[in-house]
């Protein structure tokens, strides 16, 4: 299958990612200041590392491989994005905002928790029933102050697990494939222009202004990680999970209001 070398490459980052975890557990990190909560909740899931890394991981592919993502980065009307800070964006580089990231990622790790502990709560040899459980964490989702809710326990959850990520994950690409700026950085980081392979960061994160006062946060998956994933056209179906699922229920009556509708739409 031509999803093997994707699968390898970020395989890799769920053993690093799994192992800093697992240190991080050993050591009882009390982390003090900006992100100290953050740290706090990620060592309290009582779920194994493996199964943590291992989620993030393919969340993180997921959101950044999706069609339409990166038909964005490869447009003929793409332009260059208006960076205010952090690393620069080329074309082919695909862009995630920061924040449904770091939500979707938070949401994988507090389903499969409830799932682990549905399990425990049924017994072994019970079979969980995964529908049920998504289903009643969702219950009141519509409202504004469940959706406020949910992202204040997802982001502490989803925050560290993307920002580990970024740190661990890189890849390994010809130098004569990157662009002067990459190689720059390649220079920077100690390494020679003119080996046969360089390592480089499969992703960075760029602050960019939207308009005339909007700036946004983004996780931007390089070029090159792009290209190592090498997905075809058949394998990305089966490679990528669906963010909506079927509905299996007839959607909540719309109530439309000027600041919180609720309902199906």
């Amino acid at each position: 299958s031509s999803s093997a070398p994707a699968k390898r490459v970020w395989v890799q980052w769920v053993d690093e990612l799994a192992g800093l975890i697992e240190q991080m557990r050993k050591d009882g990190v009390a982390r003090k200041g900006r992100g100290a909560n953050s740290v706090r909740a990620l060592l309290q899931v009582n779920l194994p590392p493996e199964t943590m890394a291992l989620l993030a991981c393919q969340v993180m592919v997921n959101r950044c491989l999706l069609p339409h993502r990166r038909a964005e980065a490869s447009s003929a009307e793409w332009r260059p994005p208006h960076v205010v800070t952090g690393d620069f964006v080329e074309e082919g580089d695909v862009q995630v905002p920061f924040v449904e990231a770091v939500c979707e990622v938070g949401r994988a790790v507090a389903l499969e928790e409830a799932f682990h502990a549905e399990a425990h709560e049924l017994g072994s040899k019970a079979r969980v029933n995964r529908r049920r459980v998504a289903m009643r964490m969702m219950e009141g989702s519509n409202s504004a102050a469940d959706a406020e809710e949910r992202a204040s326990t997802l982001v502490p959850l989803g925050s560290p697990l993307v920002d580990l990520i970024m740190q661990v994950a890189r890849v390994e690409v010809s130098p004569e494939r990157l662009s002067s700026k990459m190689l720059e950085s390649v220079v920077k980081s100690g390494q020679s222009p003119h080996a046969k392979r360089v390592s480089i960061p499969a992703f960075a994160h760029s602050v960019q202004r939207l308009g005339r006062k909007k700036t946004v946060g983004f996780v931007v998956m390089r070029r090159s990680t792009v290209e190592r994933m090498d997905l075809s056209q058949e394998d990305v179906l089966p490679f990528l999970a669906p963010k909506h699922q079927p509905m299996v229920i007839a959607p909540r009556p719309w109530r439309p209001a000027a600041e919180h509708p609720e309902g199906g739409y």
